[in-house]
């Protein structure tokens, strides 16, 4: 009986990678989100990948490598499906929904490269990945285009800086794409309806509804 085909996530089918190294990084976004970064060894990366150790390095020096490459690819993947449609969406107030729908839509398309991601930047450092090879500036480049963004949507409340009203909404969407990762986990299936209920469009509106009330005393434009 031969394997079935690995069915390869868009985040690494758009990466511009050989099929080897995309099949390892599938491989590798299961290995790292059960068993995190330190835990993980090449071993593991190599038979999740279904293929020899030294076959593995042949695309890859080492399980930092595989790592970086997996998550550099997820944040090029993100800064051009969704930060690229919000800062061409038609209106401010579109371009913060995009901002926000994109993100969640994604980590639903691709959830355990999505988990490692955020485990990655907001989980504890000691034992964690050398962040220091991650494309950090595409981060800061979401950011500085939220705080841009922010005198766009309306009047902010007296003592709101951009800074903070753009550290708001960034934290919102982090909170929702984090709460991804426990549509699959079995420990949360009796609270599955509650999760597809809080990541639906309609609630991801009234998050938004709920910031904007909360940062400005006048928004420009309702839904």
């Amino acid at each position: 009986m031969t394997d079935e085909p690995q069915q390869i996530s868009p985040i690494i089918a758009e990466s511009g990678l050989p099929d080897g190294a995309q099949r390892i990084l599938m491989g590798a976004a299961q290995v790292f989100a059960k068993k995190g970064y330190s835990a993980a060894t090449v071993r593991q990366l190599a038979e999740s990948a279904k293929m020899s150790i030294p076959m593995m390095y042949y695309y890859f020096e080492s399980k930092e490598a595989v790592f970086g490459a997996l998550m550099n690819s997820a944040m090029r993947y993100l800064d051009e499906n969704a930060l690229g449609p919000a800062m061409n969406a038609e209106s401010p107030r579109e371009a913060l929904r995009l901002f926000i729908v994109r993100h969640v839509q994604i980590a639903l398309e691709n959830p355990l490269i999505i988990r490692t991601l955020m485990a990655a930047f907001f989980g504890p450092e000691e034992g964690g990945p050398p962040l220091e090879m991650l494309e950090k500036k595409k981060h800061k480049e979401s950011l500085d285009w939220l705080v841009g963004l922010v005198p766009k949507l309306g009047r902010v409340r007296e003592g709101f800086s951009p800074i903070f009203v753009a550290t708001m909404i960034d934290n919102t969407h982090h909170n929702l794409v984090m709460s991804v990762r426990h549509l699959n986990d079995p420990k949360f299936d009796d609270y599955r309806p509650l999760l597809e209920a809080y990541l639906s469009d309609e609630s991801i509106d009234n998050h938004i509804k709920f910031l904007l009330l909360g940062a400005y005393e006048e928004v420009f434009d309702e839904f």
